[in-house]
């Protein structure tokens, strides 16, 4: 991985130390490789002995730390991990129906019914992202959907911009992307622009909603155009 090797090049002329996690990557994606630790790290450097103290759970949870340990051993050694071994109280497990609606409601139920002090963070964890706006969405602000750390759309933006042909294709580019990121943009714009990058003019018989808006991005593809 290149940011490895990075470290590593600055490690020959630096003492250097790594901290990091085995069961924890970030940069697995864009082709990238991510760091194995007994291949990219251990062989270049000294051992320090392990951490072995959950302190995150010091004071909060002591039985759900001291179990996580052992969680952590087990995976470590591509061992199956017993959830029902977990301390009592501390998980709960929900069989979801096959249809998908009432499987969307249930985890929605669940995240809203949940009790937590006003000190407390609350975090809810979902395969899918797009199911993760849903329920973010309709929870009144309980909860907030975070993006993905490699924010793919983002990068298809990225190329999507850098391999436009013209000034029309970058502006239409650049709307879908608004059109993921802004509020309402998407609904209360999409078909309306789609009509102007057509080469269509707005109707002058219709009310549209962000009219002055719309009607600079038809100035702007007549600019394009010409």
């Amino acid at each position: 991985p290149l940011q490895h090797d990075i470290v590593l090049k600055l490690a020959d002329i630096i003492p250097t130390r790594i901290l990091g996690d085995p069961l924890q990557g970030i940069f697995y994606f864009g082709g990238s490789e991510i760091v194995d630790w007994k291949i990219h790290v251990k062989p270049h450097f000294d051992e320090l002995p392990r951490l072995s103290q959950p302190h995150r759970w010091a004071g909060k949870n002591h039985a759900l730390g001291e179990w996580l340990l052992i969680v952590r051993e087990r995976l470590e050694t591509d061992r199956p991990v017993d959830l029902r071994q977990a301390p009592a109280g501390c998980i709960e497990f929900v069989q979801l129906p096959d249809n998908a609606k009432d499987q969307g409601n249930i985890q929605r139920e669940r995240c809203m019914s949940v009790k937590y002090r006003n000190d407390e963070t609350l975090l809810a964890i979902h395969s899918w992202e797009d199911q993760c706006h849903s329920i973010a969405r309709q929870s009144g602000g309980k909860f907030r959907s975070q993006e993905t750390i490699d924010c793919d759309e983002l990068y298809k933006a990225a190329k999507a911009f850098d391999s436009a042909v013209d000034g029309l294709a970058l502006a239409k580019s650049a709307f879908d992307f608004g059109c993921l990121c802004l509020t309402k943009i998407k609904t209360d714009l999409e078909q309306t622009a789609a009509r102007i990058f057509n080469g269509r003019d707005l109707q002058k018989s219709r009310q549209y909603k962000h009219l002055e808006q719309l009607e600079a991005l038809a100035k702007r593809f007549t600019l394009i155009s010409s």
